[in-house]
């Protein structure tokens, strides 16, 4: 039996997609879900009696207030604007998401709202030599970084004004069923699933992958058990080679030939190579740990997206 509402906007995204799926399994909550009116993906939305689908672009976001009857518990803010060019250094582009983060935020006040999670990134770090943990001084680097910076000053003081508990853990690097094909782990799968060559750098780069699954449970845990405004890393908290990953990949596709493609490629002027997770202070605080290995994430992936189509 349901005992409230949340919304999650960005709900075609394969982080919304996992949070509903998690959210459906509590038997706790309907879901009000916010997709773009031109989404290609809307249709992708689980069939469900306790999920309402409410089109709305970002832009207009607080103008669904009208469509919600009674109170909200959570707003997950999962959505995020990319539809500029050159996303990553439009400041202009990028700087609207913080207008649309403070209209969530007033929608949040309408309706009586008490919790507010938006979703921080590891850009906002900069590029760094040790893990990323809640002490990790803001270094932005890009635009996109710049946003998101100013995204949890504003919603920090926004929501304090408003008396509502607002979260912004930063996410390092997901996968998972759904997730873009330009991504590292979805482009390797493509080329070894359709038998395709593909070149990479010469993989050295340490990263932290997490499955968007376990992603879930941890935006989860923070609404529910978190401390407000702290900036939770969310990752496996455990740092691999690129290559190693490949290997894997190679390994469960059964595609050895991608191997032959590392070292085809120069690393990038502005190289990240290094992002791991410290995740010390979200277990302590929420119990969180991560459930799904990097195997069984890639063969779960492989089952949603590539096998059964």
């Amino acid at each position: 039996m349901s005992s409230g509402k949340v919304i999650i906007t960005g709900a075609t995204s394969f982080i919304g997609k996992a949070l509903i799926e998690k959210i459906l399994k509590m038997q706790q909550y309907e879901i009000i879900a916010v997709v773009a009116s031109d989404s290609p993906r809307k249709e992708n939305i689980l069939k469900s009696e306790r999920i309402q689908v409410i089109e709305s672009d970002l832009k207009d976001i607080d103008l669904i207030g009208r469509d919600v009857a009674d109170s909200v518990a959570a707003i997950y803010h999962i959505g995020w604007s990319s539809r500029f060019s050159n996303p990553r250094y439009n400041m202009e582009g990028q700087m609207q998401n913080v207008d649309y983060l403070e209209k969530v935020i007033n929608l949040g006040k309408r309706l009586g709202c008490k919790k507010i999670l938006g979703i921080g990134s590891q850009a906002e770090c900069g590029r760094v030599s040790e893990p990323i943990s809640e002490l990790t001084p803001d270094h932005p680097e890009t635009a996109y970084a710049v946003a998101k910076c100013h995204a949890y000053e504003r919603g920090m003081e926004l929501c304090g004004q408003y008396g509502i508990d607002f979260y912004w853990p930063r996410l390092l690097s997901a996968y998972g069923p759904g997730d873009k094909m330009r991504t590292m782990i979805m482009s390797c799968l493509d080329a070894a699933v359709h038998k395709k060559k593909a070149e990479f750098t010469k993989c050295g780069q340490i990263w932290d992958y997490i499955y968007v699954s376990d992603v879930a449970d941890a935006l989860l845990g923070i609404a529910d058990k978190g401390v407000p405004g702290i900036k939770y890393t969310i990752a496996s908290g455990h740092g691999r080679k690129l290559a190693d990953y490949i290997s894997d990949i190679t390994k469960i596709v059964d595609a050895p030939f991608l191997l032959e493609g590392i070292g085809k490629k120069e690393y990038a002027d502005e190289q990240v190579m290094y992002l791991v997770g410290d995740i010390s202070r979200l277990s302590l605080d929420t119990g969180f740990r991560p459930m799904v290995s990097f195997s069984e994430g890639i063969q779960a992936t492989l089952e949603a997206d590539f096998i059964s189509k």
